[in-house]
């Protein structure tokens, strides 16, 4: 087996992966396999450098079997042959295999997490949120005050672990023309199924109008409203049970893209496959970094020197989880009492729940 590169090092380049195996590490001796024949792999990183002020390292050891064959894609022509039908395609498909891997190894990572470990992943994401509202508020009203009060906390480590896990189900959004999507458009009317959970999908949809309720466990978990949004672009790529239920709220209007008219909507909008890229790319990432920020927390370990100009989060301990929230409730409370503004005071009734509910 020969190492390909260590987690943190250049994204450089990705790989066409001719045939063969090739395998991810996270931990020492945890690695997982993926095997396929012209794959490109190891491309994640690439892409989130086209387009980002920051840079983003390798997420994971990659190595290879001796006899597979891998050939360097440099990133300036990974940008080119993305748009091309074949090649996005399988980029896309190692890419859904990689949130595949990682969502199992997560589900494993959260399922033997402490109650302690638990409770801080809650606090980082109210005091990001919150924190995030406030940063939003001082764009908004223009006032000193709030904007630095934003600034300060934007800065603390806790607001990028929120961060983390606040994106961990990030979603895609589409800018298609209309007519472009109307020969493949489907109208629902209210309260009928869309697709059921547990059944087998092969087509993502694009929401035109309308609103959408998620429902798992016949519970609904959430409400999809956004015209452009994208939903099931997995079950596309790979086949895949569908994880929840979608009802029709009122009339909803989607496009529905199967495997069999994928090629016919790639001519009008060939940025699908990079777009789609983008976003599994981001949850790629995320999922890495909350794989590794709970095995930090697990053993309870400072987190490792990294090569990134971002911050990125690392051991964080309840008793420091608890103390942040509170000083954010405080200073918050402290200005409203201050100067009166009435827009914050849902952030400090937020904030005190949270309190309450989380802070022993």
């Amino acid at each position: 087996m020969e190492k390909i590169f260590n987690s943190y090092d250049e994204a450089n380049c990705a790989y066409l992966l001719r045939n063969g195996n090739v395998y991810f590490e996270i931990q020492d001796g945890e690695l997982y396999k993926i095997t396929g024949r012209n794959l490109i792999v190891a491309a994640s990183e690439i892409i989130l450098n086209f387009n980002s002020d920051s840079y983003y390292y390798r997420s994971y050891n990659l190595y290879k079997d001796d006899d597979s064959e891998l050939d360097e894609i440099s990133p300036k022509n990974l940008k080119k042959l993305i748009h091309k039908y074949s090649i996005g395609y399988n980029l896309n498909i190692f890419l859904a295999k990689m949130i595949k891997i990682t969502n199992e190894i997560l589900s494993k990572r959260q399922s033997t997490q402490t109650e302690d470990v638990r409770v801080v992943h809650e606090i980082a994401k109210t005091y990001f949120d919150i924190a995030n509202s406030l940063l939003d508020l001082g764009k908004k009203t223009k006032f000193p005050d709030i904007i630095q009060l934003g600034e300060r906390f934007k800065n603390e480590l806790i607001f990028e672990t929120g961060k983390i896990f606040s994106h961990q189900k990030s979603g895609m959004q589409l800018e298609v023309k209309k007519e472009v999507l109307d020969e493949f458009n489907i109208s629902y009317s209210p309260n009928s199924i869309i697709c059921k959970e547990g059944e087998e999908g092969s087509e993502m949809y694009i929401l035109n109008k309308g609103m959408i309720g998620v429902l798992i466990n016949e519970n609904e978990v959430a409400r999809i409203d956004k015209p452009g949004t994208v939903i099931g672009e997995i079950a596309l790529l790979l086949g895949e049970t569908r994880t929840a239920t979608l009802r029709a709220i009122d009339r909803v209007v989607l496009s529905i893209i199967k495997k069999d008219n994928l090629q016919e909507f790639h001519r009008t909008h060939e940025d699908i496959f990079l777009q789609i890229s983008e976003t599994l790319s981001k949850r790629i990432y995320n999922n890495f970094q909350i794989i590794e920020n709970i095995d930090e927390q697990m053993q309870n370990k400072a987190s490792k020197q990294r090569k990134t100009t971002e911050k990125v989060a690392g051991f964080l301990s309840r008793e420091r989880a608890e103390v942040h929230l509170i000083d954010l409730e405080k200073s918050i409370s402290d200005l409203y009492e201050k100067k009166g503004y009435k827009e914050l005071q849902a952030l400090v009734d937020r904030l005190e729940k949270s309190i309450n509910q989380h802070t022993r």
